[in-house]
């Protein structure tokens, strides 16, 4: 009986130590895993802001080169485009699903500076698409430069965008090629102001214009509607444009819209961005070719390299024997003019995240 006793309290006593063993070590094994694959104390599952889904490249082969030419790179040129943003709802020109194919003609600038009618029609536009505009937030393309940025891997960041969102998210060395939207200049005296307190007066001046056309976008601005739901519009509307404007329908009348002139010499008021047919200033071209000038490798996110302004910059690297990685969904022009380059045929956050594990 004493003997079976003492066997059993021993079996019971072994089993509570094994528990005790096995709970701990699982706990020490889920400590190491959120604490192992880092940068100095910040681990990958935790790489500020970005998601943490398992973000797995489908074009593994070219990661893994770029990710090489990466590790050995500590003064890399980043270029993007509007397919970096197209995550974070602002829609790009060419893309699969972009403005171009939905009909959307972009703003050229004499259309703007010749053409009263247009100017009216695009402020009008904008009482709908800049609140969806403004509102927009980094995605992880974005968030994944800031940690490269971080790591000491990039000196510069040359943006076609307008958008604003390498600032948000936290990149420093922006450059941005094509102006930004988020400010109005004259194109009389160059004054410059915030784009908010001037959509915020062309409100004011045109509240009866949206109340009279029960325009669904008026709440935006305090405005009450006579009928109907006050649609306060997400931004993936697929009416948004690329230009921070929106569809508005078929058959206004924007003759009647008024539009603020400069506060300092009544001149014409235009988003401090580089419209089609416009030349991006000087200062940038020559700032953007010093950077190129000092890399020592070229990235591009999310463009098609169509436009001469930021395929230069591909063309001076080239002449200097830089080593180009290239990731876009779709063909660029880079590739039809025999430019020598990696391409990683994946989305730009996907890219990134995996990129970042595998410095990790």
């Amino acid at each position: 009986g004493k003997t079976s006793w003492r066997v059993s309290c021993g079996l019971v006593a072994i089993g509570m130590l094994y528990a005790f063993i096995s709970r701990n070590v699982l706990k020490m094994g889920e400590i190491g895993v959120k604490n192992r694959i880092c940068r100095p104390g910040k681990c990958l599952g935790r790489l500020r802001g970005m998601s943490t889904r398992a973000a797995i490249s489908h074009d593994i082969s070219n990661v893994t080169k770029l990710t090489e030419l990466v590790k050995r790179s500590e003064n890399i040129v980043v270029i993007t485009g509007a397919g970096v943003s197209t995550h974070s709802g602002i829609p790009d020109y060419r893309g699969k699903h972009g403005s171009y194919k939905k009909g959307h003609k972009p703003m050229k600038h004499d259309d703007f500076m010749k053409n009263e009618y247009e100017r009216k029609r695009y402020w009008a536009r904008s009482l709908k698409g800049w609140p969806l505009f403004k509102r927009a937030k980094p995605n992880d393309a974005h968030k994944g430069l800031v940690e490269l940025e971080k790591l000491g891997r990039i000196s510069h960041i040359i943006t076609q965008n307008v958008d604003g969102l390498h600032q948000k998210a936290g990149s420093s060395r922006v450059l941005e090629l094509h102006g930004t939207n988020h400010y109005v200049r004259c194109m009389n005296c160059g004054d410059i102001t915030e784009r908010d307190p001037h959509q915020r007066k062309l409100a004011a001046m045109n509240f009866w214009w949206m109340k009279q056309n029960n325009a669904t976008f008026a709440s935006e601005w305090n405005i009450p509607r006579k009928t109907g739901k006050l649609a306060l519009h997400q931004i993936d509307d697929p009416s948004v444009r690329a230009d921070g404007d929106a569809e508005l329908g078929q058959g206004l009348d924007y003759s009647k819209i008024k539009v603020p002139e400069c506060r300092l010499c009544g001149g014409i008021l235009k988003p401090d961005v580089v419209y089609f047919g416009d030349n991006v200033p000087k200062s940038r071209v020559h700032e953007a070719a010093q950077a190129i000038d000092n890399a020592d490798m070229i990235l591009v996110l999310g463009s098609s390299l169509s436009v001469l302004s930021s395929f230069r910059l591909i063309k001076q690297a080239q002449s200097l024997d830089l080593p180009i990685a290239l990731v876009n969904m779709g063909n660029t022009r880079a590739e039809d003019e025999g430019v020598t380059l990696l391409k990683v045929e994946e989305e730009c956050g996907v890219t990134l995240f995996d990129v970042l594990k595998y410095l990790n």
